[in-house]
């Protein structure tokens, strides 16, 4: 059996809840505030689609059963502002997909269970202030985020907790402007997280606690600005085993290292292939390693008034 709710309307306000079953809604808001609640219960898919400013969407799904009942969730909020969404799935195999358009858009998504994925964009042509904040929890979840892909978008927030083994993390932040800020925490074994931010005065804050194996990628580009403001990155590792990579193009740029544990590496992302990755002036690397056999690699290639302090403490 399948149900299927289609509405469109000025200004709608809409309560569903299926078990098992295909929901679809779309709502139109030449005025504003599109309001709908949609609850799932057994493992089946939801797609809303909100057009116009103030839309609000809160979808719920749950399911106790793998493969068969993987919920799938797309979610749809354009051509406006100040939307938000709230959405929440439990369960095994799970698929998010979230798009906002436009600018101030809010965005809250949290995911437990095992191997799940979950897309987010929030992308549009002034793209001021889009905020989101992503929990996941279980083993082998996937995260893809990206911001502000607009050549004026600026002031962007991510907040992503992930907790479970062999978690991904990929972000993506760009924009003329810059002003993004990311906020980014995994504590597991065996995770891999990616961080590529584009522009001016961006930030981000990376802790990968409590495990080993864990990888961190970060690479920092105000290369194509009018202006080099920088960009800044705080990273934090805990654990053994650990490899952060890093690689700067553009000026002014700072990143900051820590590094606790047994066996861990700093190096850049083309350490491998002898070539410099760090590429511009008067960029900044400041490193602590605290630990037994730890190593740090950092090739420089083209570089003036640029400052790289690794500093290694042995355990006794």
């Amino acid at each position: 059996m399948k149900k299927t709710i289609y509405l469109l309307c000025s200004l709608a306000f809409l309560n569903v809840a299926a078990f098992g079953q295909y929901v679809e809604v779309e709502q139109s808001s030449g005025a504003k505030g599109s309001i709908a609640n949609v609850t799932q219960e057994g493992g089946k898919s939801a797609r809303n689609y909100q057009y116009g400013s103030s839309g609000q969407v809160t979808i719920t799904q749950t399911q106790s059963l793998y493969g068969a009942n993987t919920n799938i969730l797309y979610l749809s909020q354009g051509n406006g502002k100040l939307n938000m969404a709230t959405l929440n799935q439990s369960g095994e195999g799970n698929y998010f997909q979230v798009e906002q358009f436009q600018e101030k858009n809010q965005a809250t998504a949290t995911q437990s269970g095992t191997d799940n994925y979950l897309y987010l964009e929030q992308w549009g042509g002034g793209n001021v202030g889009n905020m989101a904040t992503i929990t996941q929890s279980g083993s082998g979840n996937y995260i893809n985020a990206n911001q502000a892909q607009g050549t004026v978008s600026y002031g962007n927030h991510l907040q992503i907790t992930q907790s479970g083994n062999d978690g991904k993390i990929y972000v993506g932040q760009s924009g003329l402007l810059g002003g993004n800020n990311a906020f980014l925490t995994q504590a597991s074994d065996n995770s891999d997280l990616r961080v590529f931010e584009v522009g001016n005065y961006n930030t981000a804050t990376v802790t990968q606690s409590g495990g080993a194996y864990n990888q961190a990628y970060l690479r920092l580009d105000n290369s194509g600005t009018a202006t080099s403001i920088g960009n800044e990155a705080n990273i934090t590792q805990t654990g053994s085993g650990n490899v952060f990579q890093v690689e700067f193009i553009g000026d002014n740029n700072k990143i900051k290292v820590e590094q606790i544990g047994d066996n861990n590496l700093i190096t850049d992302a083309y350490n491998s292939l002898g070539l410099g990755m760090l590429n511009g002036s008067n960029n900044t690397i400041n490193a602590i390693q605290h630990g037994n056999n730890l190593t740090g690699y950092i090739n420089v290639g083209g570089i003036t008034n640029t400052t790289i302090n690794v500093l290694s403490i042995p355990r006794s």
